[in-house]
C-alpha cells in the first residue's frame, strides 16, 4: 500500500494494483486531499454527497441522509431506470444529491471541495484475444482455483451461501475437495416455501442452515436465524438480498 500514500496522483494510480473487491477512502492531511476509490466491478458500494461546506461519503445512502441540508427529492432519471431494468445504474441514486462512485473509478476532492473523477480501469480497455475453446477451458480451471484460494485467506472461520444454483454448488464441491469438511453453509428460506426447514447443498449430502428474513415464521422444522433488510436504493433483484446479515460466521462467500 506504500504506492497509495506518496501523493494524490500516486494514490489514484495505485488502485490499479489492488486485487479484489473494495471501497476505500484515503485522506492526506498534508495535501488536504481526499481520495475515494471503488473496485473494478463495483461490488462494494460507495456513496457520496457534495455539501456546501464539506464532502461526505458512506457505504450506504442512509448514512448520508442526516447530513443533507434539505429533504432529498426522488431522481426522475434513476426512477425511470429502475422501471426499465429493475435497479438504478450508473452514478445516480434514487435520491437527488447523493451519487454513487462508479466502478473502476476514483474521486479526488481537494480543499476547494470540487470533486474530480478519474477512471483507473474500464472493461472497454481490455483487448480481446482469439482463443480456442480448449485453451479457454485449460486456463479457466487454474484461474478459478487461484481466485477461490485467495478468498479463503482469513483469520476467522468462513462459510458459503447456497442459492441452489450451479455456481454455489461448484464452489462448495471445490472447497470440500480441499479438505474443508467442517464448512458452514447457509441458504435463505421464506415462510410457506416448499423447500422445508433445511436445504441440501449438492450431491455430497452437505446440509445448509436456513436463514429466515425478519418477520418470517419459522414453522415446523424451521430453525433458521432471523435478519432484516431495508434497501437504500431502488432495486428489484434477488441478488441484492443481504443474505450475509446477522450470521455467526464472521466471513462468508457469495456468488453474485
Amino acid at each position: 500500500m506504500q504506492c497509495l500514500l506518496r501523493s494524490p496522483f500516486a494514490r489514484v494510480a495505485g488502485l490499479e494494483r489492488l486485487n479484489g473487491m473494495f471501497a476505500l477512502a484515503i485522506y492526506s492531511r498534508r495535501d488536504r486531499t481526499l481520495i475515494l476509490g471503488r473496485d473494478r466491478l463495483g461490488i462494494k458500494l460507495l456513496c457520496y454527497a457534495a455539501l456546501p461546506d464539506r464532502a461526505a461519503f458512506a457505504s450506504e445512502i442512509k448514512g448520508l441522509l442526516p447530513l443533507l441540508t434539505r429533504v432529498s427529492e426522488i431522481s426522475p432519471e434513476a426512477l425511470a431506470r429502475f422501471f426499465e431494468i429493475g435497479f438504478s445504474s450508473g452514478a445516480k441514486t434514487i435520491l437527488q444529491g447523493i451519487r454513487k462512485l462508479e466502478p473502476g473509478t476514483a474521486l479526488v476532492i481537494d480543499a476547494s471541495l470540487k470533486p474530480r473523477q478519474i477512471t483507473y480501469w474500464s472493461a472497454l480497455d481490455i483487448q480481446p484475444r482469439a482463443m480456442r475453446i480448449k485453451e479457454v477451458c485449460e486456463g479457466l480451471d487454474p484461474l478459478f482455483d487461484q481466485v477461490l484460494r485467495e478468498h479463503m485467506r482469513s483469520d476467522v472461520p468462513f462459510g458459503l451461501f447456497l442459492s441452489g444454483g450451479l455456481d454455489s454448488g461448484i464452489l462448495m464441491t471445490r472447497l470440500l475437495r480441499w479438505g474443508n469438511a467442517q464448512l458452514r453453509t447457509f441458504s435463505v428460506g421464506y415462510a410457506g416455501a416448499d423447500a422445508g426447514g433445511r436445504a441440501c447443498g449438492g450431491s455430497s449430502g452437505h446440509w445448509a442452515e436456513p436463514f429466515l428474513p425478519r418477520g418470517q415464521s419459522e414453522g415446523p422444522g424451521r430453525s433458521g436465524r432471523r435478519g432484516g433488510f431495508m434497501p437504500d436504493d431502488a432495486v428489484q433483484r434477488g441478488s441484492a438480498n443481504p443474505t450475509d446479515a446477522r450470521l455467526r460466521v464472521p466471513t462468508a462467500m457469495r456468488t453474485d
